[in-house]
């Protein structure tokens, strides 16, 4: 089957940015990473063992340690640089054990973590479905999985306005 996407392109292009720091260029991974913050208040357990899969920076792993639900993080990566210091922002993230792994792969035993998160990652997958298996085979049957990816209609007006402004400057 032919891929829909170009991961190696998309890790690229995540290289480069993480090479070349814009300040304020993560603003959507602190929104999703917000919005992580309210659902998990929400919940009304704790969780022995969480894995943040493939984030790219360190936010999600900051909501959960900063949440005082989460005794283990283990931070899922495609490429050890984004374990590293600056991998999106104030090199925070360090209460979390970090793992590299290929994309589309939750490297975990089945039933072994009680709560998995992704943000805006999914996306970038060939095989969405096959990736939701994998993270359901690894939570508990209790199991919790936050997510947030862009779908269908993500960010029209954004999209309306970049057109907008690109019509203005360069005539169309």
């Amino acid at each position: 089957m032919q891929p829909i996407v170009d991961t190696s392109l998309w890790l690229a292009h995540k290289r480069r940015a993480l090479a070349n720091p814009a300040a304020g260029a993560d603003f959507l991974m602190r929104r999703a990473a917000e919005e992580l913050a309210d659902r998990l208040g929400a919940v009304e357990r704790k969780f022995d063992r969480a894995a943040v899969l493939f984030c790219q920076t360190p936010a999600a792993v900051d909501v959960l340690a900063t949440s005082g639900k989460v005794a283990d993080i283990v931070r899922v990566e495609a490429d050890a640089a984004f374990l590293g210091d600056g991998a999106g922002g104030d090199g925070a993230g360090g209460d979390a054990a970090g793992l590299v792994a290929p994309l589309e792969t939750v490297p975990f035993e089945p039933e072994s973590l009680d709560l998995a998160v992704s943000l805006l990652s999914l996306q970038a997958m060939n095989d969405i479905p096959g990736m939701l298996v994998q993270i359901r085979r690894a939570l508990k049957p209790d199991g919790l999985f936050l997510g947030a990816f862009a779908g269908a209609g993500t960010l029209s007006e954004l999209r309306e306005c970049l057109l907008a402004a690109e019509t203005e400057f360069y005539g169309g």
